[in-house]
């Protein structure tokens, strides 16, 4: 008892002085229970994080360049989908670095280079809010389904001229398929879409919203049937169910806020298995498993104290 304590104290203390660490040099408490990074001249730099639900993960390489553009490199695991010899780290994994800016156009010209980002958000989901011009703004959010085996991304973008402006948007829709005689399950599909293509005409004040998801499922089985604004209500309900619950209030706010964001990756990171609901520890190589320390010292006792149903079972 006296091991599992220490190493608890150990790992919650070293997150959050590098949380401290963090606040400091670039991050600060945002007043919706996330963080916030403001960005200024201190760039380039890059960073990363991971998200879950109960059919995929994705670890976000992101960063600001040294001309204030957004960059993105998305690792997407899809830990159901197995392949021979059916070990522990033998499923899907794929890395997408599409920028879909690259193929916009705003009245006939890229918009890619006149990105400059303004400040990014983590609240158990990733907002970015940036400048493509003098006349238009562009907020991306960024997050995994709860319950389907899909990443997603939402473009808003809202003219902020007093012109109208022509954007042209790409038709994405890329559809790979894999080995049948290497699969548990024969073929799968991997897929990138978009929800949408063509010229729109945004008017001064308007917003148009595009988005893009990231999608995987057996050859043998239908396609996700996917809707954005659902599964992203649904995300935001899960993360305001586990922040509300358990709350740890110490004088120290940067503490308070740690506290918070290992409750939502403790429980998000819960895998959807042919076994029954498995937790997994993520990194892009734990995952759909039983990990007897991680699970049985860690975070099984952690769930009821918590009061998450799906932690629970």
């Amino acid at each position: 008892m006296k091991q599992v304590s220490f190493f608890a104290v150990a790992l919650f203390i070293s997150l959050c002085i590098n949380m401290h660490a963090q606040e400091i040099s670039r991050w600060s408490l945002a007043d919706n229970g996330g963080i916030v990074w403001q960005i200024n001249d201190r760039v380039p730099h890059n960073d990363h994080v991971e998200m879950s639900g109960k059919q995929l993960s994705v670890v976000l390489r992101y960063g600001v360049d040294g001309n204030g553009a957004f960059t993105l490199s998305r690792s997407i695991v899809w830990p159901m989908l197995r392949y021979q010899p059916n070990k522990t780290h033998d499923n899907i994994i794929r890395r997408f670095a599409t920028n879909v800016l690259d193929w916009t156009l705003v009245n006939g010209l890229p918009v890619t280079t006149q990105e400059r980002v303004q400040k990014i958000t983590l609240e158990g989901l990733m907002t970015t809010e940036s400048r493509l011009g003098n006349s238009l703004s562009l907020k991306r959010t960024l997050f995994p389904s709860t319950s389907k085996p899909a990443y997603m991304e939402q473009y808003v973008f809202t003219n902020t001229g007093n012109r109208d402006l022509n954007i042209e948007l790409p038709d994405v829709n890329m559809r790979y398929v894999t080995d049948a005689e290497t699969g548990i399950y024969g073929a799968y599909y991997y897929e990138t879409k978009s929800s949408q293509k063509g010229v729109f005409k945004l008017n001064p004040g308007k917003e148009l919203i595009y988005t893009v998801t990231y999608s995987a499922w057996k050859v043998s089985e239908p396609a996700p049937v996917l809707d954005v604004a659902t599964e992203l209500a649904a995300r935001k309900a899960l993360v305001n169910e586990l922040w509300t619950k358990l709350v740890v209030e110490t004088p120290d706010p940067v503490l308070n806020r740690a506290f918070a964001f290992a409750k939502l990756r403790a429980s998000e990171s819960i895998y959807d298995t042919k076994g029954g609901l498995m937790h997994g520890p993520g990194g892009e190589r734990y995952y759909a498993a039983i990990w007897a320390n991680d699970q049985a010292e860690y975070v099984n006792p952690f769930f009821p104290f918590l009061g998450y149903q799906v932690g629970n079972e």
